[in-house]
């Protein structure tokens, strides 16, 4: 158990790295630029608790979660589904590409970039969770 805990912990912070930096980037500023180091290691402090100390039951459904994700069965849908997005995102950029040029847009923003990849992000690890869930 204590790997889930050392795990969760850099999970959180990983997350609470991305989020902030996202979240500049979507606002137009640059990362981490507005964030106060100070509230965000205090803030960190107090997410990392939280998700660590609060709950046994949960560190117990991981445990069981990783049962699952070993199941060779999942690991080949997913490898399938992931060889899939990634060939498919590769289509899809062009042809976006293309309609943002047809429309006439010349120029993409970071701010938008960082959102299309939020949203891409987002439906990827969906989509992770229903295969999990069907096996």
């Amino acid at each position: 158990m204590k790997r889930y805990n050392i795990n969760r912990i850099i999970i959180t912070i990983l997350l609470m790295v991305y989020v902030v930096s996202i979240l500049s980037i979507i606002k137009g500023e640059q990362p981490f630029e507005s964030t106060n180091f100070l509230e965000f290691v205090i803030i960190g402090i107090i997410v990392v608790s939280i998700t660590v100390f609060a709950s046994k039951d949960t560190l117990k459904k991981q445990f069981e979660e990783d049962k699952v994700e070993k199941d060779e069965r999942y690991l080949k849908n997913r490898g399938a589904f992931s060889y899939y997005f990634i060939i498919l995102l590769g289509l899809l950029i062009p042809i976006i590409l293309g309609l943002a040029s047809f429309i006439g847009m010349e120029q993409l923003s970071l701010s938008n970039v960082a959102v299309l990849f939020l949203i891409i992000g987002i439906v990827y690890m969906l989509a992770i969770e229903v295969i999990k869930r069907k096996f």
